[in-house]
Formats: C-alpha cells, structure tokens, sequence
C-alpha cells in the first residue's frame, strides 16, 4: 500500500470516528445541558480535524528524513492541539458561558479520540516494512 492511500485511509477513518463521536457526543450534552450551541462542537471538531490530518501529515513527510524524531514530532502536536485550547477555544466557551468542566469535556472528548487516531497510524507508520510509508 503506498503512502497515499494509507494516508486516505487514516483520513476517511478520522472522519467517520469523529462524526459518530460528534453526533453521540451532541446528544448526550444536548440533554445533559439542555441549551448546548452546537457551535461549539462543530468549532472544536472541525479544528481538531484539520490539525489531527496537519500533523500526521508533517509526521508521514517528515519521518523519512527524520525518523528518530518522528515521537518528539507526535509531543509538538499534541502540545499544539493542547494550545488551541487554552489560546481559541477555552476563550470561545466562555463566551458561551459554558463552565470549566463542561468546556474541558466539549474540548477532550474529540481531542481524544484524534490522539489514538493518531497514535495507531503513526505507529503503523513506523511499524511498516514499507520503507516509503
């Protein structure tokens, strides 16, 4: 399988994780908050997306010149996900009036699932026999 289409496929399965996770997720804060702005989820998944499918593709570019730096490069992004946190989005749920803990969940529910994502495909990556993946 070539690089491309391992890479595809890590995207097409990020996304269908997190649509089933987003569409559970809603669901449950819609009842358990009663006034959830579905902004709110849409912002953070989106944004934990595009940077989940950034960074493994920096990893999967970057691993074959730099390969004994590819578990550093996979800390930078979780630090960077983390950051976007605490700089956009912690000041967006406020805006919502959304308290500490609730904000923290909309936030780790899909950060999590982004990071095992990302976690087994970059370690298929560096488990691969394939030196071009």
């Amino acid at each position: 399988m070539n690089s491309t289409s391992f890479f595809l496929r890590f995207m097409m399965l990020l996304s269908a994780l997190l649509l089933v996770s987003f569409i559970v997720h809603y669901l449950i804060l819609q009842n358990a908050l009663a006034v959830l702005e579905p902004k709110l989820l849409i912002v953070t998944y989106l944004a934990l997306f595009v940077l989940t499918i950034l960074i493994v593709g920096a990893i999967q570019k970057l691993q074959k010149n730099y390969f004994n730096q590819v578990g550093f490069l996979f800390l930078v992004g979780s630090m960077i996900k983390f950051a976007l946190y605490f700089v956009i989005l912690k000041p967006f749920y406020q805006h919502f009036e959304l308290s500490k803990s609730n904000a923290f969940l909309v936030f780790f529910i899909p950060y999590l699932i982004s990071l095992i994502s990302e976690a087994v495909y970059v370690s298929k990556l560096l488990n691969s026999s394939d030196p071009k993946l």
